[in-house]
């Protein structure tokens, strides 16, 4: 058993979260930084078209 063999072996026994961070050489700071990140950027795109709503409706309610 060469040294790959070892470290494909130890990557599975940590699990699936802890094996994909070592895939990709991320360590878990970084990868809580990445979802973070994703996570803000998707509330923000989600969120644009209620706000514009919100602000036209001002607008509408103000001219009256």
């Amino acid at each position: 058993m060469d040294k790959m063999d070892e470290d494909k072996i130890a990557i599975a026994k940590m699990g699936v979260g802890a094996g994909g961070a070592v895939l990709y050489s991320y360590t878990l700071n970084e990868w809580v930084a990445i979802i973070t990140i994703f996570y803000l950027l998707l509330q923000i795109v989600l969120l644009i078209p209620k706000y514009i709503d919100m602000f036209s409706m001002y607008l509408k309610k103000r001219s009256k």
